[in-house]
């Protein structure tokens, strides 16, 4: 016989049922919004199309006209376009007051130029590819900067954003310019700073070597002088910048006989050094992350940032960069040819994580302000037991704008066999080390972690090497205004090796070192002296230590 419901779980489900119908309001709600924001934002783009006069942007037109109808082709020319438009914008901010008016209305007139030909080329084409979607969204963000109304700005922005994200992944096409000879082993001085010598005449311009010389990179006729190819000049080429983020491009130069160049001079001039020059956008005033592998250094808008070298994937550089176009410098040294790869990503931060959030759909995912990375070195479990010395040295990686402090380790699951020691052992306080100080922005620290048996476990009461665990990092920053903030890691995984005393007569040099590193642990160091045959007799007869 069915038992009538009682009341109370008719409230229930009657509050379920409201819950849901409310879910799916604010569901359809947003989608609305996000539907009426895009045909906003198309019907703002079509009306400032519809004033720009035949006549503007010769320059641009002249770039566009002619040639193959060819989608490669066509992104060539609107590359070419792009590249006129970031020289127009760094020309700006110098620019004589009386024709500065002049110039930002030519720039504007370009970047609509730019946004009515990736229009056109998305219309025609039945799948927009990734490098389409990019240039079209950095059309907006030269036509947001060139415009004089923040309103407008704001709605230009907000259509890149939607397009690529709160910042362009990757740098759609490189200029590069070389190569040069290189002096030193690691660094050298500019190439062009004595053909680009900082301008007398305008106090405010110190600009010199290639901060003058990337404004030239649209015009690919002028040359300069360089002793390695034939004819003894170099020119201004692109480089494709890849169809996905951290996808590795190859610098090449085939234009330079390098066997001839050997023979003639030595195997060092084969050292040489070149610059590569790229835009990207950021969208979103936001705090970004960059991930350059390959490279020694870099620099965004002329801050300096370390490039990751060994191709590690622990060295990232991280500054706040306002919305709009930010340019991207590249002094590359390599040896006949070079291989490197650039990313950028929007930092997730407690307070910018909701804003970076947005891109991730587009390929700007977001990545997390405080990184661990696995451990290189780990102690083993030899007969279940954790050898001595038992720290190990963790990557920490802090990508946010505070200094970090109160870092907590914690390990999962809950009941895993190993665990961070506690107590006085806690890695910052531990009596044997130095107190680890506080984690600067942006700086990449190995600290010391102990490890331990979980208090009530012994060697003896386990059948089994223990599955892999992890750990995670927990740490506080102050912001601005005094406020604590809590920043957690995304947890690394770890396995220890395990071993067992008995193939000490397989492994003896190794099961030597293991045990004199356990005897001077557990009864003294005065038994690291014991000799290795009197250690190896021990563990032969009893297969136990």
């Amino acid at each position: 016989m069915l038992q009538p419901f009682s009341s109370r779980s008719v409230t229930v489900c009657t509050l379920l049922c409201i819950l849901v119908l409310l879910m799916g309001v604010e569901v359809i709600r947003a989608a609305k919004e996000k539907q009426s924001s895009q045909s906003t934002a198309e019907a703002w783009a079509t009306e400032q199309i519809g004033s720009l006069a035949p006549s503007d942007c010769s320059e641009g037109r002249q770039l566009l006209r002619g040639g193959s109808r060819a989608a490669g082709e066509q992104l060539t020319r609107t590359h070419a376009l792009h590249r006129l438009l970031a020289v127009s914008w760094q020309k700006l901010p110098y620019a004589e007051p009386d024709t500065a008016a002049v110039a930002a209305a030519e720039l504007r007139a370009c970047a609509l130029l730019s946004l009515q030909h990736t229009t056109a080329l998305r219309a025609a084409s039945s799948s927009s590819s990734k490098a389409l979607t990019l240039l079209h969204a950095a059309s907006f963000s030269f036509l947001a900067s060139a415009l004089q109304s923040s309103r407008e700005a704001s709605i230009a922005f907000g259509e890149a954003r939607r397009l690529a994200g709160v910042v362009t992944p990757l740098v759609a096409m490189w200029d590069v310019l070389g190569p040069f000879q290189h002096g030193k082993t690691e660094l050298d001085g500019d190439p062009l700073e004595g053909l680009f010598p900082p301008s007398a005449s305008r106090s405010n311009d110190t600009r010199s070597g290639i901060l003058l010389a990337e404004l030239e990179r649209a015009d690919r006729s002028i040359t300069y002088p360089s002793e390695l190819p034939d004819g003894g000049v170099v020119r201004w080429r692109e480089l494709a910048g890849g169809s996905t983020a951290g996808s590795g491009l190859s610098l090449s130069f085939p234009g330079v006989r390098w066997n001839d160049v050997a023979q003639s001079v030595s195997m060092a001039a084969l050292e040489t050094q070149s610059w590569l020059v790229g835009v990207i956008h950021v969208h979103s005033s936001s705090r970004i992350a960059a991930h350059c592998r390959g490279i020694t250094h870099f620099s965004i808008d002329e801050q300096p940032l370390v490039g990751d070298v060994y191709n590690k994937g622990m060295v990232q550089g991280a500054l706040d960069l306002a919305r709009g176009p930010h340019i991207v410098r590249i002094r590359m040294r390599a040896k006949v040819q070079g291989q490197f790869a650039c990313t950028f990503a929007p930092v997730a931060t407690s307070s910018a994580a909701s804003a970076a959030g947005s891109g991730k759909k587009k390929g700007s995912s977001a990545v997390e302000a405080l990184q661990l990375f696995a451990p290189s070195a780990l102690p083993d479990l030899v007969g279940l037991h954790l050898l001595a010395p038992s720290f190990v040295a963790v990557p920490v990686l802090n990508l946010s704008p505070h200094w970090l402090s109160e870092l907590d380790f914690s390990t999962a699951p809950a009941d895993s066999v190993i665990t961070v020691a506690a107590g006085e052992e806690q890695p910052l306080v531990h009596r044997a080390l130095h107190s680890i100080p506080s984690l600067a922005p942006g700086q990449l620290s190995y600290v010391p972690v102990r490890l331990a048996l979980r208090e009530g476990v012994s060697g003896k009461k386990l059948s089994r090497c223990p599955p892999p665990f992890s750990i995670s990092l927990t740490a506080t920053a102050i912001d601005a205004k005094g406020n604590k903030i809590q920043l957690q890691s995304a947890p690394v995984s770890i396995h220890l090796r395990c071993s067992q005393w008995a193939r000490c007569s397989t492994r003896r040099h190794r099961c030597t070192n293991m045990l004199r590193v356990v005897a001077a642990h557990v009864f003294g160091s005065h038994f690291v002296h014991l000799s290795a045959a009197a250690l190896q007799g021990s563990c032969s007869a009893s297969r136990s230590c």
